[in-house]
């Protein structure tokens, strides 16, 4: 397994927790593999030294205390883990395009109001005006 490979698949598992948590932990990793490297192995001998991936995870998520029947469902299950991430990222990019949308909406109504009230403003602005000519005129 590659190093790219390993950071993916053990961000997968351990999507439970908060995002920079799950950094913090992977470059721990890295840096473990990275030490093991410079004892002259290779990067697939330094991962296979760390141990199977879903016990890693599992470990990990022991000790951030996360409910043993929710690692159970979670580790291992990496279809299901892609399949609420991808819906995860539908939901959200779905999210944004119908709040772009309210957004232009909601801008576009808000600059004709603007323009039309500009017009009225001048419109009662010229009145006054002409108003205030036809007192000068009578004087």
């Amino acid at each position: 397994m590659t190093k790219e490979k390993f950071v993916n698949e053990l961000a997968k598992r351990l999507s439970l927790l908060d995002s920079k948590e799950v950094d913090k932990i992977i470059q721990e990793y890295l840096d473990t593999i990275s030490k093991k490297m410079h004892r002259g192995i290779t990067e697939e001998e330094a991962i296979n030294e760390l141990g199977d991936i879903n016990e890693i995870a599992k470990n990990v998520l022991k000790s951030y205390k996360i409910n043993e029947n929710y690692i159970k469902l979670f580790i291992g299950k990496e279809k299901v883990i892609d399949d609420v991430n991808e819906f995860i990222k539908k939901a959200t990019d779905v999210s944004t395009s119908v709040l772009l949308k309210v957004g232009e909406q909601v801008s576009g109504f808000a600059k004709d109001v603007y323009s039309k009230s500009k017009k009225i403003f001048k419109k009662d602005q010229d009145e006054q005006d002409i108003d205030v000519e036809v007192v000068e005129e009578d004087d």
